[in-house]
Order: C-alpha cells, then structure tokens, then sequence
C-alpha cells in the first residue's frame, strides 16, 4: 500500500511539474497496442499488452514543443521454462508441473515527458517525445517466495503521427522504446488525443 501511494503521489508530482505560465490549452491523451520485449527481457517474456496516458502543456513562446507527464502499464506472460533451475524447496514446485503458464512481469511507472509536434499546416502532425521517470518490475509467479517487484530509473523515446479529427480530438500511432535496467521493450501504440 505505501508503495502505491508512493507511486500515485509521483504519478501527481510529475503532471502538475510544469511551468505555471504555460498557455491554456492542454491536451490529454490515452494509448494502448502491443509491448515487444527485448534484450534479456525477451528470454522469457512474450509479447505483451502496454497502455499509456497522460497531460501535455504547451510551453510558452516555444510553437510545437509541450511538458508534462505519463503513467503506463504493461502485462508480459512468460514462455515455458525448465524447472530444474527453480530451488526444489519451494512449497509449490511440484504445483507448478515444469511449465510458467502461470508466470508473467507487470511493468507500471510514471515518466515526465517532453513533446515536439511538427507544423505541417494541415491535419496530419508527426512528433517526436523523450522521458525519464520511474519504472516498476513486477514478477508474480504461484512458486512461492519468488515473485518480486523492483523499481529503476526508466527512460523511453519515440515518434508517431496524429491525424486532428475535428478542432479538440486527434486520433494517433506510435513506435517507442522504453527502458531500464534488465527491462527493455518496444511499443506500438494507437489513441485519442484531446484538446482541452
């Protein structure tokens, strides 16, 4: 419990961090595709589910470029593995019967964001977005004593193209790269921008 307050109050501290000059409009947004492991983290992850959403604000006398801040989630099951390596005095281990079927990582987290949208002067709008936060690795497994959760400095980057639907909505696609330390993923991603 207090790490998910600890979390949620980082998740706050993050959407509100901005400069309290910045112009009125503010767009939300909200994504969700697929998640592709990669590095170590494809050994036993397979692809997965990954959703994000967040706040943007324009900053002042900078067209294009917006600050703000983003929470994600996403769920990984892992692929089968050889349970000769799982310690045999788990209370569980002949539960489990030599699959992970029942194993999979969560990775949850709050990044601070900054946004570029280029100016094509119509409805079509490419950008670019960098962040850094906080990442949460979650490993639940029914073996017991082994699941975990570990937090790390996350990072993450990437472009995608918005296509503005009527003055206030757009709808999105894509491509990111999130990582941190032993997890690393890629994301392709669609959503509804709004502009408030």
């Amino acid at each position: 419990m207090v790490k998910r307050l600890s979390f949620l109050a980082a998740a706050a501290a993050l959407v509100f961090a901005v400069p309290s000059q910045v112009e009125a409009q503010t767009t939300l947004y909200l994504g969700a595709g697929g998640g592709f492991p990669s590095g170590d983290f494809s050994e036993y992850a397979k692809t997965g589910f990954l959703g994000v959403g967040g706040v943007l604000f324009n900053i002042p006398n900078v067209p294009g470029l917006g600050a703000g801040g983003e929470v994600f989630y996403g769920s990984f099951s892992h692929d089968e593995y050889d349970l000769g390596t799982i310690p045999t005095t788990s209370a569980n281990f002949s539960a489990v019967a030599g699959t992970a079927d029942s194993d999979k990582t969560d990775i949850y987290g709050v990044m601070g964001i900054l946004d570029y949208v280029f100016d094509t002067g119509g409805a079509l709008e490419p950008y670019l977005f960098g962040g850094l936060g906080l990442l949460v690795h979650k490993y639940s497994t029914d073996i017991e004593g082994l699941s975990e959760s570990k937090s790390y400095f996350g990072y993450e980057f990437g472009a995608g193209l918005g296509y503005r639907v009527s003055e206030s909505i757009s709808i999105f696609g894509e491509g990111r790269f999130m990582g941190a330390t032993d997890t690393k993923l890629w994301g392709l991603l669609a959503g509804l921008a709004f502009q408030l």
